[in-house]
């Protein structure tokens, strides 16, 4: 790795930060510029640190919301725990802690795991496929496209109510982790296509951003422990690479805890149209660009 590999690992962070959480797909804007800035970085592993870069943004501009979230997970677990040692125990107690598993954060908590789930299984049967497609500005430039058209039939549909993310049934949250699963590939926003399957599910426009952001932590997470135990034993992840990740990391954080507030009012007030727009003109230009 040279000094324009650490320079182009931080331009991308940058890039990565001001992208992340608007429904332009990061990914995608992420291959079209190391395509032109020739990046020799392994495209999937890079990519990933960059998002664990803007997660960390996440996690510090909703700690509170994702706290309550892990305590409830480890509620659930030992009322688990409790009930499978009843079965066994002579007199049938419990020892569980007595609280109602039909709570708001208790259901939310619920709904997070059954997308995290669903998602790891998607991204996990993807990975071969968006490896392959992690270099292509082709199917970037297509991804977008599609991420646009999404938009725009969202942005067209009127909703009735409006309910809340712990409202969210069994089957909606797996039709919620599979659009988050997709987005592994890139071009496809993975904001866009879970805030836009929240909505279809019933959650207002300003419950489904904020509930996007909150849902990417694990399966972001999940994947950065994935390329780190497959890429140190198999060569990718040597330490000049590590270095240039480490770099993107730290400047897709900064960058990201700057921008996510903002992208909260935005990806919420502008008319979806406007993002979409910008989605055909990027995925069009990198259908061009593919074809030099």
């Amino acid at each position: 790795m040279t000094v324009a590999d650490f320079l182009i690992a931080a331009i991308l962070g940058i890039v990565q930060g001001l992208t992340e959480f608007l429904p332009v797909s990061s990914s995608g804007h992420l291959v079209i510029l190391e395509r032109l800035t020739g990046s020799q970085l392994p495209a999937l592993t890079f990519h990933v640190f960059l998002h664990a870069g803007t997660t960390l943004a996440v996690i510090l501009a909703m700690r509170e919301e994702l706290l309550l979230i892990v305590r409830e997970t480890a509620d659930m677990g030992r009322d688990f725990a409790g009930v499978t040692a009843s079965a066994v125990r002579p007199g049938g107690e419990t020892g569980g802690r007595g609280r109602s598993p039909r709570s708001g954060a208790r259901r939310e908590a619920a709904v997070v795991l059954i997308i995290t789930a669903v998602s790891g299984v998607m991204g996990a049967l993807l990975i071969p496929a968006a490896a392959a497609a992690s270099g292509s500005v082709l199917f970037s430039g297509i991804g977008l496209m599609m991420t646009g058209i999404l938009l725009l039939v969202t942005d067209m549909v009127k909703m009735g109510g409006e309910i809340s993310p712990h409202e969210i049934t069994s089957g909606r949250a797996v039709l919620i982790g599979a659009a988050q699963g997709i987005s592994i590939l890139p071009g496809i926003s993975r904001s866009a296509f879970t805030v836009c399957t929240g909505i279809f599910s019933g959650i207002g426009r300003k419950n489904a951003v904020t509930f996007s952001y909150l849902i990417s932590v694990p399966v972001t997470l999940g994947m950065l422990v994935y390329v780190i135990a497959s890429g140190i034993p198999g060569g990718v992840l040597t330490l000049p690479v590590l270095g240039c990740c480490l770099v993107g990391t730290s400047v897709s954080a900064v960058v990201g805890s700057f921008m996510i507030r903002r992208c909260l009012v935005w990806f919420r007030r502008c008319r979806w149209g406007t993002f979409a727009r910008y989605c055909f003109i990027a995925g069009f230009a990198a259908v061009l660009i593919s074809f030099f």
